[in-house]
């Protein structure tokens, strides 16, 4: 019985042992994020604007926001808000992810104004990161259109989307929603990253313009994307992983 326990210690530290077990090969070299709205009714010559923008070259997340509204509830009126977070978390175990999230959303509405109405809103998150031993990864999340009007004159764009690719610009996931239509796009995709430079990108963006009177026009637009990372076993590391639970079965003997 001795003998039993004194292997068992033995494998125990070895499997605890670095030298064992691969950790992610990820490093981080910067993460950013930025949002920022304009609202203008004309001939009003002051817009009410709005610019924030965060950077970090380390492990770690923030987020930001802002939004404004001028006008009444059916009447002469414009609302714009946008939000932006970024999470970034470099591999200290098993697995560990980066995390990009935002929104965007502008409404404009006239009631009696034939001169324009602008609101306009953005959101942006990117991530770098370097890859020196192969790791696998799992990519999911959504991207979303909802929230539309779109009635008078005016017009009304929107877009969001994604683009996770090796640097200098071999695309490997990319996604976007073009159209000012609500509706949702759904990401579900896992592989193997190569040792290389790559890039994480989010983006949104919308504008919602009146032209005159009796009209009303608005759109929301958002992104929540997961990168995550999972270490790849060393050679031998998982045959040992199994030997601790087959020498307790063992000794129930």
């Amino acid at each position: 019985m001795k003998s039993i326990n004194a292997i068992t210690a033995v494998l125990l530290a070895a499997v605890a042992s670095p030298s064992l077990l691969a950790t992610p090969g990820v490093t981080p070299i910067s993460t950013s994020a930025s949002g920022s709205y304009i609202g203008k009714s004309f001939p009003t010559s002051d817009p009410t604007t709005s610019m924030k923008s965060d950077e970090r070259t380390v492990p770690g997340s923030f987020g930001g926001g802002a939004s404004a509204e001028r006008g009444a509830v059916g009447d002469n009126r414009f609302t714009v808000a946008y939000t932006y977070s970024d999470k970034y978390f470099v591999p200290s175990g098993p697995v560990d992810y980066i995390q990009l999230k935002g929104s965007a959303r502008a409404l404009s509405e006239s009631t009696t104004l034939t001169s324009p109405i602008q609101a306009t809103a953005t959101s942006f998150a990117d991530a770098y990161f370097t890859v020196t031993e192969p790791v696998t990864f799992r990519f999911t999340g959504s991207i979303s259109t909802d929230q539309i009007t779109a009635a008078g004159p005016g017009w009304l764009t929107s877009i969001v989307g994604v683009r996770f690719y090796v640097s200098p610009g071999e695309l490997w996931i990319a996604g976007s929603l073009s159209d000012p239509l609500p509706g949702s796009r759904f990401f579900e995709e896992s592989g193997v990253l190569a040792p290389g430079q790559y890039t994480f990108e989010t983006y949104a963006s919308v504008a919602a313009i009146t032209t005159g009177p009796s009209s009303s026009y608005q759109a929301g637009v958002s992104y929540d994307i997961k990168l995550e990372f999972t270490a790849i076993p060393a050679p031998g590391a998982l045959p040992i992983l199994g030997l601790p639970g087959l020498l307790a079965t063992r000794r129930r003997r």
